[in-house]
């Protein structure tokens, strides 16, 4: 029998979307429970979706989600750019809240332009995290 973690329940929601939507995701990558990459292809493209999950948002009526990026994240998002020229990148920024209610989960779909506009990728401090808010 699996164990499920905290995280399974988040990319579960975007799993369950993306399979309501007649696609069939796959796992590309799990590496820890801060993010997972996965491949999808449909009739028009190929997809890889790097995806994050936040459960603390700001805000008491219209809530904002930040999602931060080491630089160790950034170097494997630009790798996984340059290593999947094939595949369009997505980002899929899951935005929920410990306590889950029909109202306050969102999945917010960013293309790597929106990204690169939000993130400074190219930014000389090392060790500060960048972040990217969603609302």
């Amino acid at each position: 029998m699996g164990v499920l973690c905290k995280a399974d329940y988040y990319y579960g929601a975007l799993l369950s979307v993306l399979i309501n939507s007649g696609l069939t995701p796959s796992l590309f990558e799990k590496e820890n429970e801060s993010r997972q990459i996965y491949e999808v292809s449909t009739n028009t493209d190929d997809y890889m979706i790097y995806t994050k999950y936040h459960t603390s948002p700001t805000g008491s009526k219209d809530f904002t989600w930040s999602f931060t990026f080491s630089d160790r994240e950034l170097v494997e998002i630009n790798k996984l750019k340059d290593e999947n020229k094939d595949k369009t990148l997505v980002f899929a920024f899951i935005c929920s809240q410990k306590q889950l209610s029909d109202y306050n989960q969102e999945i917010a779909v960013v293309y790597w332009d929106e990204f690169t506009e939000c993130i400074d990728m190219k930014k000389k401090t090392i060790g500060e995290p960048r972040a990217f808010l969603s609302n």
